[in-house]
C-alpha cells in the first residue's frame, strides 16, 4: 500500500463509522421512545377503561335509585324517601351523600339530613347551578365542575343523573359527589412512575378535574382552571401509534402525550411522561456509543500509525526477500523461466537449463530467442504462439506432450504477463513435468468412475431419507405448538377454577346472614313488607353470583378425556351467563335452541373455551346496540351451532387471516390474536369444523359442525 494513500484511507473510514454510529444513536434514541408511547398507549387503555366502567357504574347506581325514589308513595315521602339514601349510601365509601332533586333544583331527600334540617337548593350556589343546569339537557350522566367543598375539607366531583318517565319528560335530578382524596388514592393503587401525569379534562365546562400526581399545596392552582398550560404542541406518529409532544407549563417539563376520549362522556384523559424517562433509558446507550466510537478512532489511529512504521521497514526488507526469492527460484526441479517483450530469455533456473539441454541440445543464456533454436518447429511453434497469448494479458495453463528418444514426456505450463505500472513489461512460464502424475490420473479416472456410480446410488437413499425426516420434523413442530397453547388454556382454567372457590364462601356468608336477618325480624313480628325489596335484590345477587360461579366450574374444568357427554345447549348457556356483565346494558340474545338435539362426545372445558370466544368476539364487533342470535339444531348426524350478530363485520381482506395464529385486529394490548386459532384447532380436535361469512358493518355469522357418531 502506497504511503500517501493511508491518510486519506483513514479519514474514510473515521466518517463512515462516524456516520454509522450518529445513525445507531438517533434509531435507539427513537426506538426507546416507540417502548414509551406504546406503554403511554397500554396506560391509558388502562385508565379509561376504569374511568368508564367507574362511571358508568355510578351512572347504574343514581338512576336505579332515583327511579326507586320516584316510586314511593303515601304517607310520609320525604321520611320514606330519605330513609332509602340513607340506607343506600352505606354500600358505597366512596360516595360523600345521595340527593334526590326536583326539575328546579330543590334538594327533596338528603341521606346526611335529618327531619328538621332544611334542605338547600341547588340553583342558590354558584357551585352547583351550572352543572346543574347542565345534567337537565343530558341523556345518561352529567359531571359538573369539581370544587373546594369546606364540608369534608377537600374537593368533590359532583355526579348528577336525570330521572325522566317514559316520554322523556325530567321526572328528578339524582345527584351524589365523589371525594377527591379518593379518587387520588384509586390512582395511586396502579404503581405508576412519579414521572407520569394523569391530567382528567372536563370538555363541557373545559376546565381541569384530575391532574396527577400533584402536591396536595397546589390543587388551588389547577383545579376548575381552564386546560391552557400545554404549548408547541406537536402531533407525531411512530409505528401507526398517535402521541403528541408538548411543553406543559403547569410543571415546565417537556413531555410525550396521548390523548383519549372517554365514551358516553363528555371528557378528555391525557397521559403524560417527562421526557427525561426517556433520556434516563437513553443516556447508557449514548455512552456506550461514544465510549465504542473513541476506542474505534484510537484504534484505527493507533493502527495506521503502526503501517506507517511498518512501510519504512518495508523497503528495506525487499533486497533480502529478493535474494530469498532468488533461493527459491533454484530449490524447485520445475521449470521457470522469464521473457521479455521480445521473447529473448531474462531469467531461468537450473531446472530450465537441464530440460533444454537433454531435448534440444540448447545451452541457456539471458538474450536468447529459446525456440527460435528447437529442432521440433511445430512444438517450437506452438510455445511461441503462448508466448503471444501471454504479451496479449492471457493468464493460462495448458498441457503438452513433448517426444524424446526416451518416450513422451507430458508437460503442464502456465503464462502469466508481468506488469509495471499497468503495463505489460515481459511473461513468466513455469513449466511442470507432469509425466508421472498422468500416469497415475488415468488409474484414478478409472478408480473415479466406479466411485460415482457408487455415491449415485447413496445419494438416492440418503434423499428419500431426508424427505422422510423433513415429514417427521414438520409434524413435532406442529404438535409442540399445540402442547403449548393446550398448556396455557389449562392455566387459566386452573385460575378460574380457583376463583370460584374463593367466591362460594363470601356468597355462603351473604346468604346465610340474610337468611339469619330475615328470621330475627319475623320473631320480633315486625312487617316485612318494606325490607322483602332488600332481601330479593340480595337473593337475586347471590343467585347470579351462583350461576357466574357454576358456569366459570365448567369452563374451568381440566378434564383431558374427549370421552365425556356434552350437552351444547347447556355449554352456551355457561357461556352466556359468565358474558351477561358484558352485554347486558347493550346487546339483545336471542336463543333459538333445540331442545332435542343429542349429546356429543368430546372435552366439556375446551367447547366452553370454544363457545366464550365465539360469543365474546360477537359482543366486541357490536359497538353500541345490537343483537346476537343463537341458533342449536341437528341434521343428519351433525350438531350445527350458528353465532350471528348485526356487529361491524370483518373485511374480505381479513376473513381469511382470521384463524392464523396472533393475527388480531385489536389495538396494542387489548388481544392477543390466539383465540380463533386455539378455537379452530379444539374444533378440529372433536372431527368438526367452523365456518364463517361476514359483511362489513352488517354482521357477522359463525357456524360450528360437529358429527354425531351413534
Amino acid at each position: 500500500m502506497k504511503q500517501s494513500s493511508l491518510p486519506l484511507l483513514y479519514r474514510i473510514l473515521l466518517i463512515s463509522f462516524t456516520i454509522m454510529a450518529v445513525s445507531v444513536i438517533i434509531w435507539s434514541w427513537n426506538d426507546i421512545k416507540k417502548d414509551r408511547v406504546k406503554d403511554l398507549q397500554y396506560t391509558s387503555s388502562v385508565i379509561k377503561r376504569y374511568y368508564e366502567l367507574s362511571f358508568n357504574q355510578w351512572r347504574n347506581t343514581l338512576l336505579n335509585l332515583g327511579q326507586r325514589l320516584a316510586t314511593v308513595e303515601g304517607d310520609s315521602i320525604k321520611i320514606k324517601r330519605a330513609r332509602i339514601l340513607k340506607e343506600s349510601i352505606k354500600n358505597y365509601d366512596e360516595l360523600l351523600a345521595f340527593g334526590y332533586a326536583s326539575p328546579e333544583g330543590k334538594i327533596l331527600a338528603f341521606s346526611s339530613s335529618e327531619m328538621g334540617d332544611s334542605l338547600p337548593d341547588l340553583m342558590a350556589s354558584e357551585n352547583s347551578r351550572r352543572s346543574f343546569l347542565k345534567v337537565k339537557n343530558a341523556d345518561r350522566i352529567s359531571i359538573g365542575e369539581v370544587y373546594y367543598f369546606p364540608s369534608v375539607k377537600d374537593w368533590i366531583l359532583p355526579l348528577r343523573v336525570p330521572i325522566r318517565n317514559e316520554s322523556g319528560e325530567l321526572l328528578a335530578v339524582n345527584t351524589t359527589a365523589l371525594q377527591y382524596e379518593r379518587i387520588i388514592r384509586d390512582l395511586g393503587s396502579f404503581g405508576f412512575n412519579n414521572k407520569y401525569k394523569i391530567h382528567l379534562i372536563n370538555n363541557e365546562f373545559n376546565v381541569s378535574q384530575v391532574y396527577f400526581p400533584l402536591a396536595r399545596a397546589r390543587y388551588d392552582e389547577v383545579l376548575q382552571r381552564p386546560v391552557d398550560f400545554y404549548r408547541d404542541e406537536i402531533d407525531a406518529t411512530v409505528n401507526e401509534m398517535k402521541y403528541q409532544e408538548v411543553i406543559n407549563e403547569l410543571e415546565d417539563l417537556d413531555m410525550l402525550m396521548v390523548s383519549v376520549p372517554l365514551s358516553g362522556l363528555n371528557h378528555t384523559l391525557n397521559i403524560m411522561v417527562d421526557k427525561s424517562i426517556v433520556w434516563d433509558e437513553f443516556r447508557p446507550i449514548l455512552l456506550s456509543a461514544i465510549s465504542l466510537y473513541v476506542l474505534f478512532v484510537l484504534a484505527a489511529f493507533a493502527l495506521f500509525n503502526y503501517i506507517n512504521r511498518k512501510q519504512d521497514t518495508f523497503n528495506a526488507m525487499l533486497v533480502s526477500r529478493e535474494a530469498n526469492l532468488k533461493a527459491i527460484f533454484e530449490s524447485t526441479n520445475s521449470i521457470i523461466g522469464l521473457f521479455d517483450v521480445d521473447k529473448k530469455l531474462v531469467e531461468f533456473n537450473q531446472a530450465f537449463s537441464y530440460y533444454a539441454k537433454i531435448t534440444d541440445g540448447i545451452t541457456l543464456r539471458r538474450g536468447l530467442n529459446v525456440f527460435d533454436k528447437m529442432n521440433n518447429k511445430e512444438m517450437a511453434a506452438a510455445f511461441q504462439g503462448f508466448q503471444d497469448r501471454a504479451l496479449a494479458g492471457g493468464k493460462f495453463s495448458e498441457t503438452v506432450d513433448y517426444a524424446t528418444e526416451n518416450g513422451n514426456i507430458h508437460f503442464l505450463l502456465s503464462y502469466n504477463p508481468i506488469y509495471q505500472n499497468d503495463r505489460i513489461t515481459g511473461i513468466s512460464m513455469f513449466v511442470e513435468d507432469i509425466t508421472e502424475l498422468k500416469t497415475y490420473q488415468e488409474k484414478l479416472e478409472k478408480q473415479t468412475e466406479n466411485l460415482e456410480n457408487t455415491v449415485q446410488s447413496r445419494t438416492s437413499e440418503l434423499q428419500e431419507k431426508n424427505v422422510q425426516l423433513e415429514v417427521t420434523l414438520r409434524e413435532l413442530e406442529e404438535a409442540q405448538e399445540r402442547l403449548v397453547q393446550s398448556e396455557k388454556m389449562a392455566s387459566l382454567g386452573i385460575l378460574a377454577a380457583g376463583i370460584g372457590h374463593e367466591i362460594n364462601n363470601p356468597l355462603n356468608f351473604i346468604k346465610n346472614g340474610a337468611a339469619a336477618l330475615l328470621l330475627k325480624l319475623k320473631e320480633r313480628e315486625i312487617i316485612l313488607d318494606e325490607f322483602n325489596p332488600f332481601f330479593q335484590i340480595i337473593e337475586t345477587g347471590v343467585s347470579r353470583a351462583n350461576n357466574i360461579v357454576k358456569s366459570l366450574s365448567h369452563f374451568s374444568r381440566e378434564v383431558k378425556s374427549m370421552e365425556e357427554l356434552c350437552d351444547i345447549n347447556a355449554v352456551l348457556d355457561n357461556c352466556l351467563t359468565i358474558l351477561y356483565g358484558t352485554y347486558k346494558d347493550k346487546i339483545s340474545i336471542t336463543k333459538n335452541l333445540d331442545s332435542d338435539i343429542p349429546k356429543v362426545f368430546g372435552n366439556e372445558g375446551k367447547l366452553h373455551q370454544v363457545f366464550l370466544n365465539l360469543l365474546s368476539n360477537a359482543e366486541q364487533a357490536i359497538v353500541e346496540q345490537g343483537e346476537i342470535v343463537i341458533t342449536t339444531k341437528y341434521d343428519e348426524n351433525r350438531l350445527i351451532v350458528t353465532i350471528a350478530d348485526n356487529g361491524c363485520g370483518i373485511s374480505p381482506s381479513n376473513l381469511s387471516k382470521i384463524s392464523d395464529p396472533f393475527f388480531t385486529t385489536k389495538s396494542p394490548g387489548e388481544g392477543t390474536g390466539l383465540g380463533l386459532y386455539i378455537a379452530y384447532n379444539i374444533i378440529e380436535e372433536h372431527n368438526g369444523e367452523i365456518r364463517v361469512k361476514s359483511k362489513l358493518s352488517e354482521g357477522t355469522i359463525f357456524i360450528v359442525e360437529l358429527k354425531i357418531n351413534k
